[in-house]
């Protein structure tokens, strides 16, 4: 994602699809490892119809979700 970043530059967005692949753990980690490229969101980190998993998620990251 460093290349994706150094190409856009500083203000262009962009953001990142999971597919809800991943469980909360591995996503927390994923997310900690990406906060310093700056996605505009990771969406979709876990299943959506899993809110709790979600809320988890939203509460330990500083990327949006």
């Amino acid at each position: 994602m460093e290349t994706v970043r150094e190409e856009l530059g500083p203000t262009i967005d962009f953001a990142i699809e999971c597919h809800s692949g991943y469980d909360v753990r591995d996503v927390i980690e994923l997310a900690k490892a990406l906060e310093h490229v700056k996605p505009m969101w990771l969406e979709d980190p876990v299943p959506p119809e899993n809110p709790e998993a979600m809320a988890r998620v939203t509460h330990a990251v500083d990327v949006p979700i």
